[in-house]
């Protein structure tokens, strides 16, 4: 039963011999019983033969109403050309990288920890990226950053130099920047900016550094917004770099106790092989550890780490790495993706 109906408006029923094309999408009525054949998402089934759903059949005397449950009632048939199509488009995507958390693997040595456990999406809201609009709001206003002369030294010398601090040189930054905003509104008084930059290692010319607070001027004078130069620095997180990242927190949802995620959690199970000074042998794993564990003071008091905060610390992560595949390896490295 075709899913359209003819440019007449009414549906046409298949005549004897007509033929159903690969990946043609159709409905399957039963013509004695007029039941529809429907699918359920609910209760996958992973077998030899991959993921199977369940399926029942279900009276649809209103045509409209099949139109509303399209995609449970829509069906196709699938060859091994289209299913290798499929499967070279994925690894394509992926670079052919097989997560384990879609093989129902856990992390290492797993059986210490709480069985897995499905995970609501509403638990994973934070890690969406920008809507639409606001999206091209951003892309605009940091296009126009780019070409500003005046924020030339930006990714030369500021960038560069908090980099030099390691991984968490963005965040220490950062960091540095909300204990100085005392009013919790992205600003300081430039003075007090100049002072987190020469913490940092950079020590800018006078005609410089005031291009720089031009350029990023905050709404009051002699003040600076700090949120936009560090988004500035940043850019706008891929949709790569976002979801694997939501992998990761969605893997610690599924161990933590009580379905939550815990400093204690995070602290137990991250990996200090992902750090780039142990991978280079500059910093033993011990160190690495206490350097790690020495960013996590979740606000709340019985140690919880809200998506929000896993994504924060995980965006100023983001900066040290300029190569998204090096920033996708460390994660996976670190959460055993």
């Amino acid at each position: 039963l075709p899913v359209t109906p003819d440019p007449s408006g009414s549906s046409v029923s298949p005549a004897v011999g007509d033929v159903v094309h690969v990946n043609e999408v159709v409905l399957l009525e039963n013509i004695e019983t007029d039941k529809v054949l429907m699918s359920s998402s609910a209760g996958l089934v992973q077998n030899a033969f991959g993921t199977e759903c369940s399926v029942f059949a279900e009276c649809i005397v209103d045509r409209d109403d099949v139109q509303s449950r399209m995609k449970q009632a829509s069906w196709s048939f699938v060859n091994d050309r289209w299913v290798d199509a499929v499967d070279d488009a994925e690894k394509l995507r992926t670079g052919g990288v097989a997560w384990k958390e879609d093989q129902g693997d856990c992390f290492r040595g797993g059986a210490d920890f709480a069985p897995s456990r499905d995970v609501a999406e509403d638990d994973l809201l934070a890690f969406k990226g920008p809507g639409d609009d606001e999206r091209k709001h951003l892309e605009s206003l940091y296009s126009g950053l780019a070409r500003d002369s005046r924020t030339e030294s930006c990714h030369g010398r500021v960038w560069s130099a908090v980099r030099s601090h390691g991984i968490h040189g963005f965040r220490k930054m950062r960091r540095n920047c909300l204990h100085a905003d005392i009013q919790r509104n992205g600003t300081l008084l430039v003075h007090t900016f100049e002072g987190i930059l020469v913490n940092m290692g950079v020590r800018l010319e006078a005609p410089k550094f005031a291009d720089l607070c031009s350029a990023f001027a905050g709404t009051v004078d002699e003040t600076i917004n700090y949120e936009l130069l560090l988004g500035f620095l940043g850019g706008i997180m891929s949709e790569y770099r976002l979801q694997t990242v939501r992998r990761a927190f969605r893997k610690l949802l599924k161990v933590g106790p009580g379905g939550v995620v815990t400093v204690e959690t995070i602290l137990e199970l991250w990996n200090p092989r992902c750090f780039p000074g142990v991978k280079s042998g500059t910093l033993d794993e011990g160190e690495a550890c206490r350097e790690f564990a020495s960013q996590w003071a979740p606000a709340s008091h019985d140690g919880q780490v809200t998506p929000e905060e896993f994504l924060e610390y995980y965006r100023d992560i983001s900066m040290f790495y300029k190569d998204a595949s090096e920033f996708i390896d460390m994660l996976k490295t670190a959460w055993d993706l």
